[in-house]
């Protein structure tokens, strides 16, 4: 008996710890909201992802499912680097913005 209400109490702790930990992990942590957009047909063509400090990660489909370009957004302005691939899956652009300003365009193909 003594043994059952020990390890009892040693899950009992565990589980409160876990609980705790997950209330006080910052956001950044925690899981990321993901928004899925499709055309009028059911087709997917883009992918938003939020991630911390108001950046938002977006991934563009064409309409068999392959990528054709991801970049991010951070409070609602282009920021970082852009992407754009062709219907085969080549890198053909590569551009840079900064708060919203382009900065630079990196032609592949």
């Amino acid at each position: 008996m003594h043994n059952f209400v020990l390890t009892l109490c040693i899950v009992k702790t565990i589980i409160s710890l876990i609980l705790m930990i997950g209330f006080w992990l910052p956001a950044s942590a925690q899981s990321r909201s993901v928004e899925n957009i499709y055309d009028a047909n059911g087709v997917k063509w883009a992918t938003y992802i939020s991630q911390k400090d108001g950046i938002r990660k977006v991934v563009y489909y064409n309409s068999s499912g392959r990528i054709i370009g991801t970049g991010y957004y951070k409070n609602n302005k282009r920021n970082g680097t852009w992407q754009m691939w062709d219907e085969k899956g080549n890198l053909m652009m590569m551009a840079r913005f900064s708060n919203g300003r382009h900065e630079e365009t990196l032609a592949l193909r």
